[in-house]
């Protein structure tokens, strides 16, 4: 958990895991990978782990390998990709390997504590990492908070998801550890300068408990797409459909969401090209495919500078189709929404379904803002992962989670 939360290269500018020249990064998710297969080999119950892994994650094997096979360099594709599933690995790692809801609370709690710490401690004494600079490319940021994180916007994200974290941890009788976390993350999400992080933690939370009121699982499932389902129409809607953005400019004039609107329009125009295949992992953003064509005069960012395209499922069509989105979005939405909706916990097991839910609504419409799907060791990614995982684990019925054992 740490070692995405925290990297193995914290305050550095170069953080990436599948940068071929960091020793440090290689070694660490290196052994990181063997502790993962070890513990899951060795240390959890092989029915659970059955229980866990579904048909669906085979097929999007399939799809991840392709889109690495048709990428425009498959070497590089391949690096990053190994990167993504060690992140993955360790995700399942962290939800299968606790025995209990109290160890859960324990692990979580201290992980993101220490998180927290490390972030804070980039702020009083390596200020230069942690702090945006006031000059360079994105000067506008300069003097707002991102701590171990490469950006405010990760850091916000994150510092949401350790609000979450804090309370749930509060809730769960580490009351001191889960006030000194809710307290620290607030603080560090406010210096962040994030609307949107501050916008979508208290619909998250307050949405999580709205849907748990519901009983029957079909509305229950329905329910949980709901928020999805109107900020996807109200961003990228307004992005292909006139109509939409009418409406949008009347209810709100000169919504542009930060110019994301036109690098929408743009990606929608080159899915077009491939809509099927895709331009493979890591096959778009950055490479000749964008860098080398020309600038559109009529868009207000340089597509040439973009590293993703700030939208999480515009970003998976072009990379891996329409098909291979389509398992994506059914691996990463409704699966865990119907895993959701088959929960019927109580006590302490019931906040910790509120806790993956809360955190799973915060990162699925994050996505629609932010690209961070099997982007290596995204922390964001890695929080979505521990929901999904979680999620799925409760829905299996597994009695080792409940609080009595």
């Amino acid at each position: 958990m740490l070692s995405v939360w925290i990297s193995f290269t914290p305050f550095t500018s170069e953080q990436d895991p599948s940068a071929g020249g960091n020793i440090v990064n290689q070694l660490g998710f290196g052994t990181l990978l063997i502790l993962c297969l070890a513990a899951l080999a060795t240390l959890v119950n092989r029915q659970l782990l059955k229980r866990l892994v579904s048909p669906s994650y085979v097929i999007l094997g399939v799809v991840l390998l392709f889109s690495v096979l048709i990428s425009a360099s498959p070497a590089s594709s391949m690096r990053a990709m190994i990167f993504s599933i060690v992140v993955v690995l360790a995700a399942l790692t962290v939800m299968t390997l606790p025995r209990n809801m109290s160890q859960i609370a324990g692990i979580i709690g201290s992980g993101v504590l220490l998180a927290l710490l490390f972030s804070y401690l980039g702020i009083f004494y390596y200020p230069a990492q942690a702090i945006h600079p006031y000059g360079g490319s994105e000067a506008q940021h300069g003097g707002l908070w991102r701590g171990v994180y490469d950006h405010k916007n990760i850091a916000s994200a994150v510092m949401a998801v350790f609000v979450m974290i804090g309370i749930f941890t509060w809730q769960s009788g580490q009351r001191w550890i889960g006030i000194t976390i809710t307290v620290l993350a607030i603080i560090f999400l406010l210096n962040s300068g994030s609307k949107t992080s501050g916008a979508l933690l208290p619909v998250a939370m307050v949405y999580s408990v709205f849907v748990s009121k519901f009983k029957a699982p079909v509305f229950r499932f329905v329910v949980c797409l709901l928020p999805l389902a109107i900020l996807f129409t109200i961003t990228v809607g307004s992005a292909v459909f006139d109509q939409i953005n009418g409406i949008l400019q009347w209810i709100a004039p000169g919504t542009t969401f930060t110019g994301r609107l036109d690098l929408w329009q743009y990606a929608v125009e080159r899915i077009a090209e491939r809509p099927f295949a895709g331009f493979g992992f890591e096959g778009f953003w950055g490479t000749p495919v964008v860098t080398n064509a020309d600038q559109p005069i009529e868009l207000t960012w340089d597509v040439r500078d973009i590293v993703h395209g700030h939208n999480g499922y515009l970003d998976a069509v072009l990379a891996f189709g329409l098909p291979g989105t389509v398992v994506i979005f059914y691996v990463l939405i409704i699966k865990p929404a119907a895993d959701f909706a088959r929960t019927n916990w109580q006590g302490q097991s019931s906040r910790f379904a509120n806790l993956l839910l809360s955190i799973w609504i915060f990162t699925s419409l994050n996505a629609c803002l932010e690209s961070f799907f099997f982007r290596r060791a995204d922390p964001v990614w890695f929080a979505m992962l521990l929901a999904v995982f979680g999620l799925r684990l409760l829905a299996t019925g597994q009695s080792k989670l409940s609080p009595d054992r």
